[in-house]
């Protein structure tokens, strides 16, 4: 993968992640969890998409049980973005499924 390819790909986690979370919730709270995983997890939004069993974490201690369905909606967002089908794996993690859509950009 480029680095242009690898730019591109971050960018549309982090547009997919910022248009669940406004989806979501509000602009504001949004901002907040931000600021939260920043101050909590040492995890600034920019790192996120190089650390996204990171974020799986602290959407797990924010989202509690509800965290798998926020992690569903980013990737679905993700997939759509790179113009890729989402296909639900039961036992693929949220960073599993950021690596297969990596794969299969690089495939493209």
């Amino acid at each position: 993968m480029t680095a242009n390819m690898r730019e591109g790909l971050e960018r549309c986690l982090l547009d997919a992640i910022d248009e669940t979370l406004s989806l979501v919730l509000s602009e504001r709270t949004k901002e907040a969890i931000y600021a939260h995983i920043e101050k909590h997890f040492d995890l600034r939004r920019e790192e996120i998409p190089r650390k996204p069993d990171l974020l799986a974490i602290c959407l797990e201690e924010i989202f509690g049980q509800a965290a798998p369905i926020v992690e569903k909606m980013i990737l679905k967002k993700l997939y759509s973005k790179l113009g890729i089908d989402f296909e639900e794996r039961k036992d693929w993690s949220f960073k599993d499924c950021i690596i297969s859509a990596e794969g299969s950009v690089g495939a493209l």
